[in-house]
This record gives structure tokens, C-alpha cells and sequence, in this order.
């Protein structure tokens, strides 16, 4: 998450200066009228001075990042260049080893940033709000249930073992995981769809 956010960061950053004669002087309405305000500045015009949870929830700002990630300056480096600046971005992170040992997973983070389709697909996800809260009260239901079945169900077999009781106990850990992330994917299906196709493809692949 940290690296997404560090990523859509450096989308945002306003695009290089619109050049202007020296000689010339133009009044804030005549700048505001012929030099269009960059995604970050549209932002701060709603009101938001970063790109925080709270603004995450406004369907403008989704709207925003989604129109920066389909023209994301990103598609047009070398993959070379996007790896180094991912690995840049994510040095002294938990994550950074797995990222510089693991280059299928690289290669599948990669792809999916410069795809035109992928991340503008899957931020849309915020803007299904009935659909996330639907998944959030099946999220709590599903970890209150796996609560009070390991709880009351599993530590009170007195005849199993320690070593099925954990068994048991991580089955149903696992059980209840693939259902939440079914439920993910059912209802936000169109919004997955485009980074899970991708995904699926590299994982495939023998060879990189």
C-alpha cells in the first residue's frame, strides 16, 4: 500500500512548467485562463492538501487519479527505469528484498503500471461505496465467525490434539480468506479484472 501511494505520488507531481517569455507580463486571470491546472492543483482546488483517505472517498479525485493513470508518465519508461525507481522508492521498506529477489513478481508489478487499463480499473473500486460497504460488514462478519468458531468450537474438543486443533484452526483461517476474497472479486469484478488477468499471465510463464 505505502508503495502504491508513493507511486500515485510521483504521478501527480506537477507536469514541467509552461514557459513563459521574460518580457511578458500576464495578469492571475490571464495565467489562470491560458495555463490549465496540473492534477495535483485540482486537488488542492477541492480542498484536499494531500491525497489521504478522506480524499480517496471524494469520486472527484478518484476521477482524477484515474485520468492521470490512463496517460501515466510511468507507460513511457524502459522497464529497466521503472524497476530502479521502484526499488528506489521502496528502499528501507519491509518489502524490499522480496521485490529485488522476486522478479516475476517485478515484472508483474511493471506490467500493471503501465498498463492504460489496470490501476484506473481498480481505484475505481472506491467509487462503488454500496459495494465496499456490503464487503466491509461481510469482512467483520467473516472475522467475528472465525473468532468464535476456533473460540468455542475448536478449543473446546478436548479429545483432539494440539497439532489438530491447529490444523483445524488453520483451515479455518483459510477457509474464511477465500471467501472474503471471492466476495472481492464478485463484487468488484470489472474493477479487478484487468490486474488479475495480468497476474495470472506472468504467473504462467515459465521464463520471464
Amino acid at each position: 500500500m505505502k508503495l502504491l501511494v508513493l507511486l500515485f505520488a510521483f504521478l501527480i507531481l506537477p507536469h514541467p512548467a509552461f514557459g513563459q517569455d521574460e518580457e511578458e507580463i500576464f495578469t492571475d486571470e490571464e495565467i489562470q485562463a491560458e495555463v490549465p491546472m496540473n492534477p495535483l492543483q485540482k486537488i488542492h482546488a477541492l480542498g484536499y492538501k494531500d491525497i489521504d483517505i478522506n480524499a480517496l472517498q471524494d469520486k472527484e479525485v478518484v476521477k482524477i487519479l484515474q485520468e492521470v493513470l490512463r496517460d501515466s508518465p510511468l507507460a513511457k519508461m524502459s522497464k529497466e527505469d521503472l524497476r530502479e525507481l521502484i526499488l528506489s522508492q521502496s528502499e528501507g521498506k519491509f518489502f524490499y528484498g522480496y521485490l529485488e529477489r522476486s522478479p516475476k513478481v517485478m515484472k508483474t508489478i511493471i506490467e500493471i503500471l503501465q498498463d492504460p487499463h489496470a490501476l484506473p480499473a481498480l481505484i475505481g473500486v472506491l467509487l462503488k461505496k454500496k459495494e465496499l460497504e456490503i464487503f466491509f460488514y461481510l469482512w467483520v462478519g467473516l472475522i467475528i465467525g472465525t473468532w468464535a468458531i476456533k473460540r468455542f468450537w475448536v478449543k473446546k474438543k478436548k479429545k483432539w490434539s494440539g497439532s489438530k486443533k491447529f490444523t483445524i484452526s488453520v483451515m479455518i483461517s483459510l477457509a474464511s480468506s477465500i471467501v472474503s476474497l471471492g466476495a472481492f472479486y464478485y463484487l468488484f469484478y470489472d474493477e479487478v479484472a484487468p490486474v488479475t488477468k495480468i497476474a495470472i499471465m506472468n504467473w504462467r510463464k515459465r521464463n520471464l
